[in-house]
Order: C-alpha cells, then sequence, then structure tokens
C-alpha cells in the first residue's frame, strides 16, 4: 500500500521566549563589524513558543555615545551597559506561528559620525506536520536538514509529526515525496531611522539605512520609495545588505512623517518607518484678555489666554510667566501643547495710573516676549473733597478765592469723569481748571464784603456730594500808624520814660493776619552821684529802630489783639560831668531784638491800646555804661488806620 502525503500548513503556536544555551552566538555573528558595531546573539536562534527570550549582546567603542538598539519584528528591552564599550538588551520575540528572520540594528554616535553595526536572528517556527499513509506505519520527516520522528500513523493512517521549521524553509520530505509547508514568504527588508524625530520649524536631512537579507537579488533603486513630506536622495550601498537613504524634510506642520515602498512592489519587499516632526522652539506669541478694560472692583481680575508657536506656525511649549509694570498676581497654566490660559488679579486702588502693562516671558529671559496695555477705570464717584487752600480770605473784591476739588471712587482712585458741577451759594461766576486726574481748582473773586461771612461751595459729581465753607473778611486796615507813651525799666534803678512811633502794613490780602511793622523810640534817663559821689552827673539816650514780623487777630467786633517781633539796631548816647570839670560825651550803635504784644478797642478810625514790650541789647562797651541792656515797658497808644 503507498504511502499518501497530504500537504498541510504547519500549526506554528505559541510564542515565550527562552534560550538554548548551547549555542553562543547568532546566524552571522561572525560578520565583521564594518560600521564599527558587533551584535550578538545568546541563543543563536529563536525557538517560537518553547524559548520566551533571548539575550543581545552589543560591543562598540568605549567613547560613542548615544546607543539605540532596533528590532525589525518583536520587542527589545532597556539597553544597559555591563562594561565600558559592552551593553546588553533582552529580545522578546512576536506572537506568531510562522518562522521569520529578525534584522537586529545598533546605531551610535562616535567620533567621526555614525557607528552601525546589523545581525540576523532567526525565530523557528514550531507545529505539527499531518501525513496520511497506512495505517501503523512509521513516518519520519525531513524539514531543513533535520529529522522528525518516526511516529507510528494510527489505524486510519494518519500520523501527526511535530516539527521545527527554520525560516526560509517552505517544504518538508516524507522518504522522496516533497510536502508543501504552506510557509508565505517573509519580510527580508528592514529600515531603520538614524534620527527619531526632527525639527518641524526647519528643513532637516535624516539618514535611513536599509537592510536586506537578500543584497544580490533585490536592491532598492530610485522610485521604489515615498515619503509623506519632503524628498528623498538615490539610495547609496555602504556594504552587502546596507543602502543608506537622505530624506530631506522641509518646515511644515508637526506630525509623524512616514517613508514607505518596496523594492519588489510586494509585502516581502516593503518596507515603513516613522519620524516624528516636533515643534521647535516658540518664537510667536499671541496674548488674547479678556476684559481689555479694568474697572476698579472688590477683586479686579482679567483671564489671559496665550498661544506660542513655532516658526513654522506648530504649537510649540514654553515655560511662559505673567508679569505686570503694577502689583498685581497670577499664573498660567498650560491646557494643552502651546495654548496656555490663566487668570491676572489687580489690588482695587491704582492711584492716577490710567493703564496697566502685562508682560509675557519665556524661560529664564527677563525681557518680555509679548505685551500687553489695559486700560485702567475707577468706579462710580464715591468722595467729593472741596477745601480751600486759604484758611480765610479778605473779600476786597480784588482777592480771589481758590478751591481745591478732588473726586475719588471707594477704593481711594481719582474719578476723571463725570466732571465735577460746582454750585455757589451766591451764583458768582467761576472757572473750574482741571489739575490732575480726578483734581480740580476753583477759582472766583467774592465780592467786597461788609461783614464778616462764609462763603459756601457744594460740588456734585453723579450721585455723590460734597461741601465745604472758606470764611470771607470785611476789608481789615492795611496800612496803620501807631504812636505810645510808656514807661521802661529793667526792674532794677532803671525807670524811664518812652515816647515811640510805629507804622504797620498788612499787605497780604491771602493773609490778613500776617504784617511787617517799623517801629522807632526813645528813652532817656539820668544818674547823679548823691553823697558817693558828690558833683556826679551822667545821662543816657536810646534811639531804636526796631523791624518785626507781626500776627494780627481778625476779628470783627470786640477786643483785637496782636504780637510781633525782630531784630533791632540802637543808638546809644552818654554824656558825663563832674562838678564844674569838662563832661565825657560817648556814643555807638548796639545790636538787639524787640518784642511786643498789645490788645485795642476799635474806636473811630482806629484803636486805642496796651502794649507790652520785651527789649534786649548787646554791652555797648562805654566807659560809664558796660553789660548787656535789657528791659520791659507797658506802653498807651492810638493805632490809627491811614487805609
Amino acid at each position: 500500500m503507498c504511502s499518501c502525503p497530504r500537504t498541510l500548513p504547519l500549526l506554528l503556536v505559541g510564542l515565550l521566549v527562552g534560550g538554548w544555551p548551547g549555542l553562543a552566538v547568532g546566524a552571522d555573528a561572525a560578520r565583521p563589524p564594518q560600521g564599527g558595531i558587533r551584535i550578538q546573539c545568546v541563543p543563536g536562534h529563536v525557538r517560537l513558543g518553547v524559548d520566551r527570550e533571548a539575550e543581545v549582546r552589543i560591543e562598540l567603542a568605549a567613547e560613542a555615545t548615544g546607543l539605540e538598539v532596533f528590532a525589525s519584528s518583536g520587542d527589545l528591552g532597556p539597553v544597559t551597559q555591563v562594561k565600558p564599550g559592552v551593553f546588553r538588551a533582552t529580545y522578546v520575540p512576536p506572537r506568531q506561528r510562522l518562522p521569520l528572520e529578525v534584522i537586529l540594528v545598533a546605531l551610535a554616535r562616535g567620533p567621526r559620525g555614525t557607528l552601525d553595526g546589523w545581525s540576523v536572528l532567526p525565530l523557528w517556527g514550531q507545529g505539527e506536520a499531518e501525513v496520511r499513509t497506512r495505517a501503523g506505519a512509521p513516518v519520519t520527516l525531513q524539514v531543513g536538514g533535520q529529522s522528525f520522528g518516526p511516529v507510528q500513523a494510527d489505524g486510519r493512517g494518519v500520523a501527526r509529526i511535530p516539527v521545527a521549521v527554520p525560516p526560509g524553509v517552505h517544504e518538508a520530505f516524507f522518504g522522496k515525496r516533497r510536502i508543501a509547508l504552506g510557509v508565505p514568504p517573509q519580510p527580508f527588508l528592514h529600515a531603520v531611522a538614524e534620527r527619531r524625530e526632527v525639527r518641524a520649524d526647519r528643513e532637516e536631512t535624516v539618514a535611513i539605512r536599509l537592510y536586506s537579507l537578500k543584497p544580490g537579488k533585490a536592491s532598492p533603486r530610485p522610485g521604489d520609495f515615498s515619503v509623506s513630506r519632503g524628498t528623498l536622495s538615490a539610495p547609496a550601498g555602504l556594504e552587502p545588505g546596507v543602502f543608506l537613504l537622505k530624506w530631506t524634510v522641509p518646515p511644515g506642520p508637526a506630525g509623524s512623517l512616514e517613508l514607505k515602498g518596496s523594492v519588489t512592489g510586494d509585502r516581502e519587499g516593503a518596507v515603513s518607518v516613522r519620524v516624528a516632526a516636533v515643534p521647535g522652539p516658540a518664537r510667536h506669541f499671541e496674548m488674547r484678555v479678556d476684559p481689555e478694560e479694568l474697572v476698579a472692583s472688590e477683586e479686579v481680575r482679567v483671564a489671559v489666554e496665550v498661544s506660542a508657536r513655532d516658526a513654522a506656525g506648530n504649537p510649540a511649549r514654553a515655560g511662559l510667566r505673567l508679569e505686570s509694570d503694577f502689583a498685581g498676581e497670577g499664573a498660567l497654566t498650560e491646557r494643552q501643547a502651546g495654548e496656555y490660559a490663566g487668570v491676572f488679579r489687580f489690588a482695587p486702588r491704582f492711584g492716577t495710573r490710567e493703564q496697566v502693562e502685562l508682560r509675557l516671558l519665556a524661560g529664564e529671559a527677563s525681557a518680555p516676549v509679548l505685551t500687553r496695555t489695559l486700560k485702567l477705570r475707577p468706579a462710580v464717584p464715591a468722595r467729593v473733597s472741596v477745601q480751600p487752600l486759604l484758611p480765610m480770605l479778605m473779600a476786597d473784591g480784588r482777592s480771589e478765592a481758590v478751591w481745591r476739588i478732588s473726586v475719588e471712587d471707594r477704593f481711594g482712585n481719582p474719578v476723571r469723569e463725570p466732571r465735577p458741577e460746582a454750585v455757589l451759594a451766591r451764583e458768582l461766576a467761576c472757572k473750574l481748571l482741571p489739575k490732575a486726574p480726578g483734581t480740580y481748582e476753583l477759582r472766583y473773586v467774592p465780592p467786597v464784603a461788609r461783614v464778616d461771612h462764609l462763603s459756601e461751595l457744594e460740588v456734585r459729581v453723579g450721585e455723590a456730594r460734597g461741601r465745604g465753607t472758606l470764611p470771607l473778611l470785611r476789608r481789615r486796615p492795611v496800612l496803620l500808624v501807631a504812636p505810645r507813651v510808656g514807661l521802661v525799666t529793667n526792674l532794677g534803678d532803671v525807670l524811664a520814660p518812652s515816647v515811640g512811633l510805629r507804622l504797620e502794613a498788612w499787605p497780604l490780602p491771602q493773609w490778613p493776619a500776617l504784617g511787617l511793622l517799623l517801629d522807632t523810640g526813645y528813652l532817656g534817663f539820668s544818674r547823679t552821684g548823691g553823697e558817693v559821689a558828690p558833683g556826679f552827673t551822667g545821662r543816657n539816650e536810646w534811639f531804636d529802630t526796631t523791624v518785626a514780623v507781626g500776627l494780627r487777630t481778625l476779628k470783627e467786633k470786640g477786643l483785637q489783639g496782636w504780637v510781633a517781633a525782630g531784630p533791632s539796631v540802637t543808638r546809644v548816647r552818654s554824656r558825663v560831668a563832674w562838678s564844674e570839670g569838662p563832661a565825657l560825651e560817648e556814643g555807638t550803635w548796639v545790636l538787639g531784638a524787640q518784642a511786643m504784644v498789645g490788645m485795642g478797642l476799635p474806636l473811630g478810625r482806629g484803636q486805642p491800646f496796651l502794649e507790652a514790650r520785651f527789649s534786649w541789647f548787646d554791652d555797648p562797651s562805654l566807659r560809664v555804661l558796660r553789660g548787656a541792656l535789657w528791659g520791659g515797658g507797658l506802653h498807651v497808644g492810638y493805632r490809627l488806620e491811614l487805609y
């Protein structure tokens, strides 16, 4: 009875990774490392469903940096350093049934450029082959130079033989019979980009390395590949099975870019590689604020939104912060790439400021990348202050009354609008002049006052009101002359009569209580020797002139008073005689000071008054008159109003 083999696909099942310690290196570990990196695998091949993992060992120059390892299929764990120039990684095969050759690639940066190395790790498929023959017949299969079996066929003539199929083997032999295993062709080309990322805001060039398991049968040609953006150079051979493409990427949108193509026109020779185009540094900023005009309130806040873009217009991340030229606080939060939002708060009292500048800063830079000016507006008027510049005013028909008016909101900010409305009690013509934000000056000339009275001013600004009063005085005397007589004593041995004349000027209408006094006086007294010095006689005379600054009360009726003080200069003359002998006369100028305080009652065109005076003079240094001179006096007189 003839055996009847059937062509059945292999049932290659399960995949977990392990290792055969008996196999030390990969299939082409002996390949010389033309690119400067050597890759070895332990075990040298992986049995799908049996071996769970393999160790990948990478050797390269100790000074190389930036090592990366790629696999055309399956997963590679983190690369760890064993010692200088030696690294290891764990390879986990893919979850599939079919045998496969995995291309392992390592790239690094050396002193003279890119270093690379590559190796092939075979993945053997595991499964069962079903063969029909006569019942009880032994069945042995030959697969890729290996024998599997014998397995005795069952009573129905069916034998199931476990087999391991290496990559590239597509048939088995049962005796001289050929049995197709049904293994489809597998990819033989792998592409690796030397860079995983490019800047989207500028032109970049990426080196793409192609690794082929069939270097002599299918070489890449110009036109085999296309890119989602940019241009490709013609493939250049670096070594057998390794080709280089230069991919030039122009500026454009950020995102994933793809190179794809096939050297054979089908899946077996197809390849695809992706590169991420990432945004560059933020170069363009846009700030949006709401509101653009801030009104004083319990919480002055502005919502801020900022967009950051790179040179190509892609959303770009940037460490952004907000500052202002006025006290405030706030922070920006990144909502998504290139989009920031936050709230900035200000104090409700901003004084005379009419605007505030928001400054956007990036990173640690001190110069702003963008500024935005916001208008500041006070709240509605809440307080009106009305104050005269002078405490009182002489209403002579010429002097001008000046008022200071200030308008504020409830936070103390000056209010510029609306303009105040001033109402005078007697409806006098007035001028309202702006002096500063929220500050005005009101000027008018009161008519001649016949009696002292108050000038009242009311100011309205919206619903706010303010009132003030200014005492208006009838005209007070400006020029007076005051003769006087009295006695002066040093509270010792001198008591002498004194006469004088004073001219008073009170010229300032704005300050009618302040005046200037020019006072002159005469004082003389005599002495004799008595029983101690019979025949001795002496006489001393003072002629003094004083310039004093005075203050007076401005009461319209009743008792009025004044005080004055100032420097004085005196001419002292002394004459001494002894019996019938010759007389000795001396004279000198002496500096001093005088002060006076007086009071009087209006009577007629003036005031009879009583005045106390105090004086001090320096030492005249005369032969018969030595030592500082001081004293006090009491005088009566009459202050006559000249004007």
